[in-house]
């Protein structure tokens, strides 16, 4: 029996997706996987284009997304290219009715630009069992754990020495994506740093990729070996730590939720809250974490809130069906930060999405999300965290780390709607089979 048959024999046999899409080559998963690693390693550079930067990650993302649909492992969906076409024109609308100019018009591009990938799905023909979200889950896990192991060194270096240790920072300003606050205190004028884990724009987003790779291990997305897992989770747990940001935090209830799926998962995660006690007990930097949680409306916190009181206050008095245009809160956010004597002013996504939009242009956006949360194959947990990393701690409208991650990982279909694998694999499986079984009879 030939080499070939007999692989299509195992294959019918073991997996019921075989017969319908065959797996991609070693090849295409790999780059995938590389492509994770890309996303969160390049965030912090960028390409000068005039008064622009432009995101490496996005212009790598995109590519792919064409390669991808070159060698038809993704395919459109013209449900959400419908979505994307109404929002862009609701922006267009917004844009011109508030007389925006080149301004908004860039910022409405770089938008759809970076939701462009939105309106692919993994193809039928494809991998075909969600090998692209778990490939890209690898990598982006992959670089958040380094950024963990990064973000001690950080950490311990400037408690000890008093200074940052982050070599990105010697590139030219040209380079770097402006606007973010890479290094940062953790208390005002204090010399001991938050860890930014080197590759991450802020110490905020080191936090948030720490726990949303923590989810997608503990989900069964990213499959580890025993003895790589240990290290890589106790890596992403120092790295949520060492951030002293509570973004991650927000992403804790879908944690859980992905641990109580199991009587071992829910083992596991006592003995890894034990040994998070003991680090709390006797490291500092747990205590400064500890202590931010608790004590939420400091200046320092209150970033997480006071975006909703001063941008959503201000669009309820405006034009709120269709919003003031985009890169429109930017602006409003960066006056009032350097107005005021409170904590920094962000733009997250809900009160960006309503302020520069409206209830249009939003409502459309958020259609568009629903649709990938709810069609996506992956597990409900990870769903929830991910829609949570999106919508509330940050901006998810614009952001280059985000938003890829957020399309990728939830990029498969939900089985390729299972209610037609039902019915259709089975007279392929014993088709698949019965030609193998002649095969080898005759030889």
């Amino acid at each position: 029996m030939s080499t070939t048959n007999a692989t299509v024999t195992v294959a019918a046999r073991r997996s019921p997706v075989a017969t319908i899409a065959p797996a991609q080559p070693v090849g295409s998963i790999r780059s995938v996987v590389v492509l994770g690693v890309l996303v969160i390693a390049l965030q912090r550079i960028g390409i000068p284009v005039g008064a622009f930067s432009i995101p490496v990650s996005a212009v790598i993302v995109l590519v792919f997304v064409v390669v991808m649909l070159s060698r038809r492992q993704a395919r459109i969906s013209p449900t959400r290219t419908v979505m994307m076409l109404l929002f862009a024109a609701a922006g267009f609308a917004t844009a011109i009715a508030n007389d925006g100019g080149t301004s908004m018009i860039s910022s409405l591009a770089f938008a759809l630009a970076l939701w462009t990938p939105a309106i692919v799905v993994e193809a039928p023909s494809g991998a075909g069992s969600g090998a692209i979200p778990s490939s890209f889950a690898l990598g982006m896990v992959a670089a958040t754990a380094l950024g963990g192991v990064l973000g001690a060194v950080q950490s311990g270096w400037s408690l000890v020495t008093g200074n940052f240790f982050d070599p990105l920072a010697a590139l030219p300003a040209a380079l770097l994506i402006p606007g973010y606050k890479s290094a940062q205190s953790i208390d005002y004028g204090g010399s001991w740093m938050k860890a930014n884990g080197v590759l991450f724009l802020e110490p905020s987003f080191l936090s948030l990729f720490s726990a949303l790779a923590l989810l997608v291990i503990v989900a069964g997305m990213v499959k580890l070996p025993p003895g790589a897992r240990g290290w890589t989770v106790t890596a992403l747990i120092v790295g949520l730590f060492t951030s002293v940001a509570i973004s991650g935090v927000l992403v804790i209830p879908a944690i859980v939720i992905a641990v109580l799926r199991s009587v071992r998962t829910v083992l596991l995660a006592i003995v890894v809250s034990i040994g998070v006690y003991c680090l709390v007990s006797v490291v500092p930097v747990a205590q400064a974490f500890i202590n931010r949680l608790f004590f939420l409306r400091g200046s320092n916190d209150a970033r997480l809130t006071r975006p909703y009181e001063e941008l959503l206050g201000v669009w309820v008095d405006g034009p709120i069906w269709f919003g003031y245009g985009p890169g429109t809160a930017r602006d409003l956010a960066d006056l009032l930060t350097a107005g005021s004597w409170q904590t920094e002013v962000t733009t997250p996504t809900i009160a960006k999405l309503l302020f520069e939009y409206g209830i249009v242009g939003g409502g459309v956006w958020l259609v568009l999300v629903t649709s990938i949360l709810v069609m996506s194959g992956a597990p409900f947990a990870v769903k929830l965290g991910f829609g949570i990393a999106l919508l509330i701690p940050t901006d998810g409208l614009t952001s280059h780390v985000i938003v890829p991650s957020f399309i990728f990982i939830l990029m498969a279909m939900a089985a390729h709607n299972s209610r037609h694998v039902a019915t259709r694999v089975p007279p392929l499986i014993k088709m698949s089979q019965s030609r193998a079984r002649v095969t080898q009879s005759l030889e």
